[in-house]
């Protein structure tokens, strides 16, 4: 295949892919225009493996965002340590000195990960006993590469019941990249205190079950 016809064969891709609502049909009219010229067997296959590494090029397959993964991965043990009765493990996703926002707004400044196991095995040995915690990703939101501003919805809910059908605090959490791991260096826990009750009026701009739409998606 001479290379003229090979650069009409792109440029013919191109004008083609800018109305192509989708890569399916983008495939589709490339197969009818491929069709309509007069190729031979040999110049039709050059055609295609051709025009697969271009598209290959425009369309890359995605990849999996490992720091996006490693955040959904903290946010799991959050929720294991708590289920599990383990301090140790639900501090373990914290940065050595982090801030932390109890739910009724006590306000913890630099406290370090022993502190935190240790404050956390406290409740789970006591009030938390038999308390399990059911935790969401809302939104993950990149500052920069190795910072993220993340939201969590969650409930706790008695050990064997259903988990609740509506969420009960929202979590904002600043997670960094420290020495190539990501751990959360600010926690701030903050009750949900709006009503869900079909019969409470709904003074709110905005309806709950669209405000908080991440926890119904599961």
């Amino acid at each position: 295949m001479t290379k003229i016809m090979f650069i009409t064969i792109i440029t013919l891709f191109i004008n083609v892919s800018l109305w192509a609502q989708d890569e399916g049909q983008l495939a589709e009219r490339m197969r009818l225009l491929m069709i309509s010229m007069p190729f031979s067997p040999q110049a039709a296959s050059q055609v295609a493996e051709r025009i697969q590494t271009f598209t290959a090029n425009i369309h890359p397959a995605p990849t999996e965002n490992k720091d996006e993964q490693a955040i959904h991965n903290i946010i799991a043990t959050l929720q294991k340590g708590w289920n599990e009765k383990s301090g140790e493990t639900f501090a373990s996703s914290f940065y050595k000195k982090h801030d932390y926002i109890v739910i009724n707004g006590l306000y913890l400044s630099g406290i370090s990960v022993e502190i935190n196991a240790r404050s956390h095995q406290g409740i789970f040995n006591s009030i938390y006993k038999t308390t399990d915690l059911e935790l969401r990703l809302d939104k993950i939101n990149f500052v920069r590469p190795d910072l993220a501003l993340v939201h969590v919805l969650g409930a706790t809910y008695q050990h064997g019941t259903p988990v609740p059908e509506n969420p009960m605090a929202i979590i904002s959490m600043l997670v960094e990249k420290k020495e190539g791991e990501w751990k959360i260096i600010s926690f701030h826990n903050c009750n949900i205190e709006v009503s869900f009750d079909p019969a409470a009026p709904n003074q709110g701009p905005i309806p709950l079950k669209v405000m908080y739409a991440s926890w119904y998606k599961k």
